[in-house]
């Protein structure tokens, strides 16, 4: 009976810390779920933004400088300068809160920096 009780005690415990530590889906103010961290600020969606002048890069919610030219699924090519080369060849440049995901749709980030 002893061996019971604690052997539910632990998995309750168990149980407890990983949902505390798990990252959880909330609902955005579209109603579209959205991947919340722990510190309930939204993850930002893989892909290439400009942020200061600067192109940046998020990657499973790791944000970092892009350091090489990148290609999206779609053929789009973003320079390390912000050019941006679509698959037909037509140029433009990327602006301060554009962005790119991955599969190279165009967007604004949450924020418009």
């Amino acid at each position: 009976m002893r061996k019971q009780l604690i052997l539910s005690i632990l998995s309750v415990a168990l149980l407890a810390a990983g949902c505390s530590s798990m990252d959880s889906m909330k609902k955005d103010s579209m109603g579209k779920d959205t991947m919340m961290s722990k510190d309930s600020a939204p993850m930002m969606k893989d892909g290439v933004f400009m942020k200061d002048g600067k192109v940046m890069e998020t990657m499973g919610g790791k944000t970092t400088s892009v350091m090489q030219d990148v290609m999206l699924k779609d053929g789009t090519k973003i320079m390390m300068d912000g050019t941006v080369v679509m698959k037909d060849g037509t140029k433009g440049m990327l602006k301060n809160g554009e962005m790119y995901d991955m599969d190279g749709m165009k967007s604004m980030t949450d924020k418009g920096m």
